[in-house]
């Protein structure tokens, strides 16, 4: 349902689903007193939902564990009974997770940016040298038929010149050489 909905609202909507709960759960139940290290543990909550949704729900989540839990679970609740330091030290906290969380994402994208153009990069390079292997394969065949064409040809150009070579040797056997006035 949330990959539909655009993702700066649908971190808002965790928050406000959040919030609808735990109202519900408020008004369903009678208000209990609950433990300090509740609250820490809503604290802690509270930052990761702002590193995992962003700034907006981030602070959404401090104010609700700050303001809205002490007002539904803690009877006779007032404003004037909100810790400002401890608040604005949530806040600030859920802020700064929030914001390196934010810079993380954005170079872990820029990071596949640059990962997909080194992979496009090597996959052009794999085919110019795959281009560039079939051509010097190619060429190694051809040297290849032509040196053996070589061979051949010297082969039969030393077999004429051994045929010419014992032609010669046995005119010059009996063979008397003039000239035009017969000398």
């Amino acid at each position: 349902m949330l990959k539909k909905i655009p993702a700066p609202l649908s971190g808002y909507l965790v928050a406000a689903v959040s919030f609808g709960a735990a109202l519900a759960f408020a008004y369903a139940v009678p208000a209990p007193k609950l433990p300090g290290y509740v609250y820490g543990f809503l604290y802690v909550i509270a930052v990761f939902i702002a590193a995992w949704r962003g700034f907006g729900p981030g602070v959404l989540a401090s104010l609700a564990t700050a303001i809205l839990l002490p007002f539904l679970f803690v009877p006779h609740f007032t404003l004037a009974k909100v810790e400002l330091g401890r608040s604005a030290f949530l806040i600030v906290c859920s802020i700064l997770v929030s914001g390196i969380a934010h810079n993380r994402r954005r170079a872990e994208a820029a990071l596949r940016e640059v990962n997909e153009k080194l992979e496009a990069s090597v996959r052009e390079r794999t085919c110019e040298l795959s281009a560039a292997i079939a051509s010097l394969q190619r060429e190694a065949r051809e040297r290849l038929a032509a040196e053996q064409a070589l061979r051949q040809s010297e082969a039969r150009l030393h077999e004429s010149s051994e045929r010419l070579t014992n032609v010669l040797e046995s005119i010059n056997d009996n063979f008397i050489a003039v000239d035009r006035s017969w000398r």
